[in-house]
């Protein structure tokens, strides 16, 4: 093996480390939402998306009527592979063009990469913390190819980003929204967006609350195509017509980045 092909080789390894640690996080913290508690049935996807990453992204997290796409990178310095990515170049040229792409793309598509800080711990002394960081994915890599977009690039933590997404329904698209952006995407990869938004799959945890003797339970359920997921997702409380029909106001805000908290 080629000194190249052992740094590419060990650039996927941290990457892949970084996306487990993610899930780890995100699955703690759903479990600990419901554990326990007469809740209806909930349901996450967050889920790799293996070689559908080529169009999309590396990631899907989904939650409620709310989608986002995730690109992991093992650090910040990775953030230039992206230029390679031809789709990707082309993707930031239509939003730095088209203000409703643009619109999905805030609400739906961020990069996480993984940080290290020096700390000292006690009986240890000074070692390298490793977390992680997002930011929204346009106005965080459409400037490295010189192609402005208007787009804030806020960073936070993986914490805040899991509790914005859980929680607080700050952060993530909509339903419609969501689709618009994957049938983008597909399109710039010269696929047949119909065909490839059926063909999409990934898995859904699914948490059944306990009911008289039986335990609670969380289930892991496959899906095979966007409906599929968005009817999985949804929530028995959210519908699809609420999703498609949410207050303009709360959208415009949502892809945004309500509160303050803009990216």
């Amino acid at each position: 093996m080629t000194t190249h092909e052992l740094g590419k080789t060990a650039a996927r390894a941290l990457e892949s480390d970084v996306v487990a640690r993610f899930s780890t996080q995100l699955d703690r913290r759903f479990s600990a939402l419901y554990a326990g508690q007469p809740q209806i049935p909930e349901a996450l996807s967050a889920t790799a998306l293996g070689g559908q990453d080529k169009a999309l992204a590396d990631y899907i997290v989904a939650r409620r009527g709310r989608y986002c796409l995730v690109e992991f990178k093992a650090n910040e310095a990775a953030f230039r592979s992206e230029a390679r990515k031809e789709l990707r170049v082309a993707l930031c040229k239509i939003l730095a063009g088209q203000m409703n792409p643009l619109r999905w793309a805030r609400s739906a598509h961020f990069i996480g990469w993984g940080t290290k800080t020096s700390k000292s711990l006690p009986g240890i002394g000074t070692a390298e913390i490793e977390s992680i960081a997002f930011a929204n994915y346009p106005g965080t890599i459409c400037p490295l190819f010189g192609i402005p977009v208007q787009a804030l690039a806020k960073r936070i933590d993986a914490d805040k980003f899991i509790e914005m997404f859980l929680e607080s329904k700050l952060l993530g698209s909509s339903a419609a929204k969501f689709e618009k952006y994957l049938a983008l995407l597909f399109t710039l990869a010269g696929s047949c967006s119909a065909d490839e938004l059926k063909a999409i799959e990934g898995s859904v945890y699914v948490y059944i609350p306990k009911e008289n003797l039986r335990p609670a339970e969380l289930c892991s359920v496959r899906f095979r195509g966007l409906e599929q997921l968005f009817l999985l997702t949804l929530g028995r409380e959210l519908p699809a017509q609420a999703v498609q029909k949410e207050d303009p106001e709360l959208e415009r805000d949502r892809s945004l980045g309500h509160r303050g908290m803009r990216f």
